[in-house]
C-alpha cells in the first residue's frame, strides 16, 4: 500500500500479516541480510508485489509509486536479482542450483498494475526499459484470481482450483495458484477482519493437514500437468502459522515437479550376453551392438547410452541421458543413468517419467534380450533438519528400498517416518521434518525468519500487499 506522509513524501508498507505496518524499506534490508547469512546462501527467494496498489489508484499515483519502490529495490537487492537476459552458457532456463552458483537468488515478479505502469513509462521515454529489466506476471503467468473469490466457500474453491487448468482460457503454460479466500464482498466486520478468519478456514482444507498428500493442490497439479501447464507458485494468507504442512506439501508438490521435468535416475542390469531384435525406431538395438558382442563388458559407455536411448523408441533427445556408472560383477552389470528435461524446460516435451516408463516396458516386452530389469533410482530423499535418514540396507535408494527417518532428542517427527522408492522415480508418503516437542518452531524465531522459515519449496506466503517466497536451494530442486 502506498499514502503520502506528513512531508509529503510516498510511504510504501505492508498492510496485511505479521509484517503489518512495516515500511518495504525496512523488509527489503531484512531480506538483504538474510541472504547474506552463510546458512542461506544456498536460498533462493521470489519476491512478488502483485497486489501492490496505491490508495488514490491514479495513474499519477500509480508511477510515483513505482518510481519511489524501484530505487528500494534496485539498492537493496539489485546484486541478487535475476533479470530477463541472463541465461546459463548452454542458454537454458535457469535453474535453481544455476541461479544459487551465479548468485542470481532474487526473483522480482510486478503484478499487473505496476507492471502496465512500467509499460506506460516505457512508451514516454524508451530509454527507461523497465520491462526489459524487469519480470512481469502477467506476461507468463496466468493467476486463478477471480472476483468471486470474495463470496466463494472453501469447497468451491477448491473445486474451481483442482479444475483450473482443465477450464481455463489462458494461454499461459505457468500458473500462480491463489489458494486463499477474500473478505471483499462478505461485509464490513469482515472486511476490518483482514482474511485472518477466512485463512483459518482456508488453510487446513488446501495443506490438508494430516493427510498433505490429498492436498487439492496436487491434484491441480497433476490436471495442469495434463494439459501442459504447470504450477509455478501457490499463494496463501497467514501461511506462516501452518508451517509444518506447508512445508509438507511444499516438499511433496517440488518432488513431483523435480522427477518429471527435472531429473529421474535409472539402473539397467544386463546378464552376460546381449542380443537386440530389430525395431523401426531411429535406433534400433540390433544395430547398437557391433558385431555379435557376447559380454556387456565388451561394450563401450558409448554403446550403453546408445543401447537405452534406443529402449525409448524414438521418444528420447540422445542428449537427456547420461550414463553415470557401470558396475561389473561375475554374473551381472549394472548401468546407472539420469534422464533429464530439456535445456529448455519445455513443458511440450516428453516427461523424464514417461520415457522411464516406456523403456522400463520395452525391457518386459523382450525388446532387448539379456537386460534383466530396469529399476528407478529415487536419490537420497535428505535427512531432515535436526533428524537422521537411514538408507534401505539391500536396495539403498533404489526402486524398492525403504527409507527411515527419525529425529533427535527434544525433537519430535511430523510426516512418513518411512518412506518407498517407487518404480516413477518418487518416494511414497511425505517427506517428514523434525519440530521441537511440545512446542511450536514458530515460537522460538525472529518474527522476519518466521517469514522466510514458512515458504518452504513451492509455496508463497501472501501477506495481501507483499509476497515472499523462499526455495530451498539444493540440486534436487528446480
Amino acid at each position: 500500500k502506498a499514502s503520502g506522509g506528513s512531508s509529503g513524501d510516498l510511504i510504501i508498507r505492508n498492510c496485511h500479516g505479521r509484517a503489518v505496518g512495516r515500511t518495504l524499506v525496512e523488509i527489503l534490508r531484512d531480506l538483504r541480510l538474510w541472504l547474506q547469512v552463510p546458512t542461506n546462501r544456498r536460498e533462493v527467494v521470489s519476491l512478488s508485489f502483485n497486489e501492490a496498489i496505491p490508495v488514490d489508484n491514479s495513474q499519477q499515483q500509480k508511477e510515483a509509486m513505482l518510481l519511489a519502490m524501484l530505487p528500494l529495490v534496485e539498492e537493496q537487492l539489485s546484486n541478487y536479482m535475476l533479470r530477463p537476459g541472463d541465461r546459463p552458457l548452454d542458454g537454458g532456463w535457469p535453474t535453481l542450483g544455476w541461479m544459487v552458483e551465479s548468485n542470481k537468488r532474487v526473483l522480482v515478479l510486478w503484478g499487473s498494475v505496476l507492471w502496465s505502469t512500467m509499460n506506460e513509462l516505457d512508451q514516454k521515454d524508451p530509454a527507461r526499459n523497465f520491462r526489459g529489466r524487469h519480470f512481469g506476471l502477467e506476461d507468463d503467468w496466468s493467476s486463478t484470481w477471480r472476483g468471486k473469490y470474495g463470496t466463494w466457500s472453501v469447497e468451491e474453491l477448491k473445486g474451481y482450483l483442482v479444475t483450473y487448468c482443465e477450464k481455463s482460457a489462458s494461454k499461459q503454460q505457468l500458473i500462480v495458484a491463489e489458494a486463499y479466500l477474500a473478505n471483499l464482498n462478505r461485509g464490513q466486520a469482515a472486511q476490518q477482519r483482514c482474511n485472518d478468519g477466512l485463512a483459518a478456514e482456508v488453510n487446513p482444507e488446501m495443506l490438508a493437514d494430516d493427510h498433505p498428500a490429498e492436498s487439492p493442490l496436487l491434484e491441480m497439479q497433476r490436471r495442469c500437468w495434463a494439459k501442459q501447464r504447470h504450477i509455478s507458485f501457490v499463494v496463501m494468507d497467514f501461511s506462516e502459522q501452518y508451517g509444518n504442512h506447508l512445508e509438507s506439501v511444499a516438499f511433496y508438490m517440488n518432488e513431483q515437479n523435480f522427477v518429471r521435468y527435472g531429473w529421474v535416475g535409472g539402473v539397467a542390469v544386463l546378464g552376460k550376453t546381449l542380443f537386440g531384435r530389430i525395431t523401426s525406431g531411429p535406433l534400433n538395438t540390433a544395430s547398437v551392438l557391433d558385431g555379435d558382442r557376447q559380454r556387456t563388458e565388451e561394450l563401450s559407455e558409448d554403446e550403453f547410452h546408445r543401447l537405452l536411448v534406443a529402449l525409448a523408441d524414438g521418444g528420447l533427445d540422445e542428449e537427456r541421458l547420461s550414463i553415470d556408472s557401470v558396475q561389473h560383477s561375475t554374473t551381472r552389470t549394472k548401468v546407472f543413468f539420469s534422464i533429464s528435461a530439456p535445456k529448455d524446460h519445455d513443458l511440450d516435451s516428453w516427461p523424464n517419467q514417461d520415457i522411464l516408463a516406456k523403456m522400463k516396458a520395452q525391457v518386459v516386452e523382450g525388446l532387448q534380450g539379456g537386460i534383466h530389469v530396469i529399476l528407478s533410482d529415487c536419490g537420497d530423499p535428505g535427512h531432515p533438519k535436526d533428524g537422521l535418514r537411514e538408507p534401505d540396507p539391500t536396495w539403498g535408494f533404489l526402486e524398492g528400498a525403504v527409507v527411515s527417518f527419525s529425529c533427535q532428542f527434544g525433537f519430535e517427527l511430523q510426516g512418513d517416518s518411512r518412506r518407498s522408492c517407487g518404480p516413477d522415480g518418487i518416494y511414497t508418503g511425505v517427506q517428514p521434518t523434525c519440530w521441537l516437542e511440545g512446542g511450536q518452531l514458530w515460537d522460538h524465531v525472529d518474527v522476519w525468519v518466521k517469514v522466510m522459515a514458512g515458504l518452504s519449496i513451492v509455496a508463497l506466503i501472501a501477506c495481501c500487499a507483499l509476497t515472499v517466497h523462499a526455495l530451498r536451494g539444493n540440486g534436487r530442486f528446480i
